[in-house]
């Protein structure tokens, strides 16, 4: 065997053996991507079922009283050091990203962001 054909044997061993590795990584990303969108599908869906029963207990109760309620939940999490957000836009109050709708100063309902 002479030296030309040895390094295109040695060059082909390692393209093959590098598209190997390549095609393998494709198929691990795609599989990983499929299990992380099941995964987040099955948190907004959590996330909408939690509001709807939320919004069954809380319905027209005062706004000061979600408020006041969100804010303990807030203070408490703050211990744990993560993140809620609490924005009071007049009508409507965030955590996150649940919207909670107020009309004459009651909780009307509970919208999440991934809503349909």
């Amino acid at each position: 065997m002479t030296i030309k054909k040895f390094i295109i044997l040695i060059a082909f061993i390692f393209l093959l053996i590098a598209c190997s590795w390549f095609a393998y990584l494709w198929i691990d990303r795609s599989i990983t991507l499929s299990y992380t969108n099941q995964e987040f599908e099955s948190c907004i869906k959590s996330e909408n079922a939690l509001a709807s029963l939320l919004e069954q207990e809380w319905r027209g109760k005062k706004k000061s009283e979600v408020i006041k309620i969100l804010q303990n939940e807030v203070d408490k999490d703050l211990n744990k050091k993560s993140f809620l957000i609490i924005k009071n836009d007049g009508e409507e109050i965030w955590l996150n990203q649940i919207r909670f709708n107020f009309e004459n100063d009651r909780l009307k309902n509970i919208n999440s962001e991934f809503d349909d």
